[in-house]
């Protein structure tokens, strides 16, 4: 190659944090197979507890995202493996003084009998951040998804929310390749606003969303009921809640209220409904201080 053409050339993207994770089922449990971890990204130790499955943290070693850094994960979970995972702290994106944005690119494949259940805290974007996710998750046929994140208000020096400047969370799952869900969550507060913001993209009022959304083939549309009765048994004031059913093999839920423990009794509620009353699963108790 030229000189010329060198400099033409497109830079392959250097990611300042990546993790690899791959679970496989050896007899009667999980292992994990591969963990590979790179620059700002950590992989806790193997976590046991009795009566569930072992589970990870994922760790952020700089505390935040920087302005203009990149994040890779890659998980991949085996025929009938079982894999939790969960974050250690909400996902800190700082400020983007230079409008450059900071991004994250999460892509996961659950074999078939699978399960993979994700716990993500909030992503809370810091005054003048801008941030982008996408989230894509393959399922073969009979694999199973629990996967949980949210967006708050976030944080300013003079404490008033919605100082970001913008936010895209996306997330794509598919089942033998066809498409099951589709999500989007955009906000854009842009500079100066320090008031919720309001509209087809706003929280209308409130400081932190939750979501939470159920994959799996033994779902169906009679199902839902039962996800909404478990939720409303334990609905804190203050947070209003919406589930639904996917067109096929699923269940979704979203929230908004004013923090986000409260969001958080709200999603262990209805994926509590899922582990031990559809699964017959032990509760995970995954060691964070709202549990």
């Amino acid at each position: 190659m030229v000189a010329s053409e060198a400099r033409g050339a497109k830079r392959e993207r250097v990611a300042a944090g990546t993790i690899c994770m791959e679970f496989s089922r050896r007899a009667d449990r999980t292992v994990a197979t591969r963990l590979y971890r790179h620059v700002n990204s950590r992989i806790s130790s193997e976590i046991r507890v009795p009566g569930a499955e072992p589970y990870y943290f994922l760790i952020s070693t700089g505390g935040g995202y920087t302005e203009g850094e990149h994040y890779d994960v890659d998980i991949r979970v085996g025929e009938r493996a079982h894999a939790v995972l969960t974050t250690q702290t909400p996902s800190y994106i700082y400020k983007c003084d230079n409008g450059l944005l900071t991004t994250q690119s999460q892509c996961t494949h659950v074999g078939a009998g699978g399960l993979l259940e994700y716990y993500a805290d909030e992503v809370m974007p810091y005054a003048n951040a801008r941030f982008r996710q996408r989230t894509q998750i393959a399922l073969e046929e009979g694999a199973s998804l629990v996967y949980v994140e949210g967006l708050s208000s976030g944080w300013s020096p003079d404490e008033k929310p919605f100082r970001f400047r913008d936010a895209l969370l996306s997330t794509e799952v598919r089942v033998g390749g066809s498409l099951v869900a589709v999500g989007r969550l955009a906000a854009a507060p842009g500079e100066g606003c320090s008031v919720p913001i309001e509209g087809m993209s706003g929280f209308g009022g409130y400081t932190n969303f939750g979501s939470a959304l159920i994959v799996d083939q033994a779902l169906g549309a009679d199902d839902v009921q039962g996800f909404r009765d478990a939720v409303a048994a334990e609905l804190p004031d203050g947070v209003r809640v919406g589930v639904s059913s996917l067109d096929r093999w699923g269940v979704v839920l979203r929230c908004l209220g004013m923090d986000e423990q409260r969001n958080a009794r709200v999603i262990q509620a209805f994926v509590r409904h899922y582990r031990e009353g559809l699964r017959s699963l032990k509760p995970p108790r995954i060691r964070k201080n709202r549990n």
